[in-house]
């Protein structure tokens, strides 16, 4: 479906490259077949990971003296005019130096998935814009942003030149959000254009049968944020990011996902590792992610009262066909559910009451009330155990990447820029 998007395009100057990477299902001499030499296969010997795979055709697609390059997931579908958008918004814009799409869900095309991305070096993590947001005009025609989603970008290969491509040693996840970053520090924005329309089916959203997205979303992100946040604010940042990892293995802890806090823990271990690549064997687990409690809880419930976020809980008990009944607040003979940002947060449990939060923990009884109270010590004593070894860790990783912007074509992250 990707191939055939682009084959339907506007324009017609351009190749396909698909790159293989390593796949055992057949599917390289599928699209051969299918395709001809309207397609050119390019298989890797071995599985390099998102990154590592559109890095082989980005190194083709510079060495062949291309314009540009367009990088699509084989999961997303552009629009006739993505492509022509695109080319058009850079050849206008000289100053950018990558642009990405409009990002729809594909079971609902009127809400967009994504439309740029931001990355907050307060809160030390990726900031989705326009997440779940109906399209309308009050959308802007341009976002100009950090960075862009892979799925559907387009880049200068003058600029892959001078900055490089993607971080490969991430394999998957964090790769483009540390491409566009190093390609706005190089001095050129980046922005996402609403003429360039796609849908796609956004892998990191769909739950898996194991912890593989737990596991490289968390260490590359801790990568990212240990070599690129400025001197002055480390300390913070080791602060704000144990901080979070704990809540995530509490969290996890809390709902009986043995193996996904296990993951956490691994995964922030091969960080300060400074591991790369492909995860070693014993890194990925079986998925033991789940809300049954959440279920369970509100399987019991045929009546409850909500003061705040009644649409949201609205559409999460749609979504799980749940046949609750939400009553007005004042029904003082429906069950009061109270939701939070987080249930362990939760300082004064209220017998009677039922807590849940954005992630469906569920917070209804005193032996839950009682492991809660726990949390904040415990995460102190997290964060005074760990801080230390941390920032180490960090300094270290950051004495390998102090080289400037270097014109050389495609080393990974020997290329990525400076910031301090």
């Amino acid at each position: 479906a990707c191939i055939q998007a682009v084959l339907e395009s506007s324009i017609k100057d351009y190749d396909i490259y698909v790159v293989d990477n390593a796949s055992t299902d057949g599917s390289a001499d599928a699209i051969h077949k299918q395709y001809g030499n309207t397609v050119t296969v390019i298989k890797n010997e071995m599985n390099l990971g998102g990154s590592g795979g559109f890095n082989t055709g980005i190194r083709i697609v510079v060495e062949l003296g291309y314009t540009y390059v367009c990088c699509l997931d084989n999961d997303a579908m552009i629009d006739e005019k993505a492509l022509e958008s695109m080319k058009c918004f850079l050849n206008m814009n000289k100053d950018v130096g990558m642009v990405g799409a409009k990002i729809y869900f594909s079971k609902n095309t009127n809400i967009i998935q994504q439309f740029g991305l931001r990355i907050d070096f307060k809160k030390f993590q990726a900031e989705t814009l326009y997440n779940e947001v109906e399209d309308s005009e009050k959308v802007p025609e341009v976002v100009y942003c950090d960075t862009v989603a892979a799925c559907v970008v387009m880049v200068p290969t003058s600029v892959i030149k001078i900055v490089g491509g993607m971080p490969d040693d991430n394999f998957i996840y964090w790769d483009d959000m540390e491409w566009g970053y190093c390609i706005k520090q190089a001095g050129y924005k980046v922005a996402a254009i609403g003429k360039a329309k796609a849908i796609h089916e956004m892998g990191a959203h769909i739950r898996k049968d194991n912890t593989f997205i737990q596991y490289y979303m968390w260490r590359n992100r801790f990568h990212f944020f240990m070599k690129h946040t400025k001197e002055k604010d480390l300390d913070k940042m080791s602060v704000k990011m144990l901080q979070n990892l704990f809540e995530s293995v509490f969290e996890a802890m809390y709902k009986g996902e043995y193996n996904v806090s296990q993951t956490l823990l691994i995964a922030y271990k091969d960080a300060l590792d400074g591991i790369r690549g492909q995860a070693m064997e014993g890194r990925i687990l079986k998925n033991d992610g789940n809300i049954k409690d959440f279920i369970q809880i509100f399987q019991k419930l045929t009546k409850i009262r909500v003061e705040s976020d009644v649409s949201w809980l609205q559409a999460i008990l749609k979504i799980l066909s749940l046949p609750v009944t939400i009553a007005e607040w004042s029904d003082t003979s429906a069950v009061p559910v109270k939701i939070c940002s987080s249930v362990l947060r939760i300082k004064e449990y209220q017998e009677g009451n039922v807590y849940i939060d954005y992630d469906l923990n569920v917070l209804n009884n005193k032996q839950d009330a009682e492991l809660i109270k726990g949390f904040d010590m415990a995460q102190g004593l997290f964060l005074y155990m760990n801080q230390y070894l941390f920032l180490q860790s960090t300094k270290r990783i950051r004495s390998k990447y102090r080289k400037p912007i270097a014109n050389n074509v495609l080393q990974g992250d020997e290329l990525l820029c400076q910031d301090d």
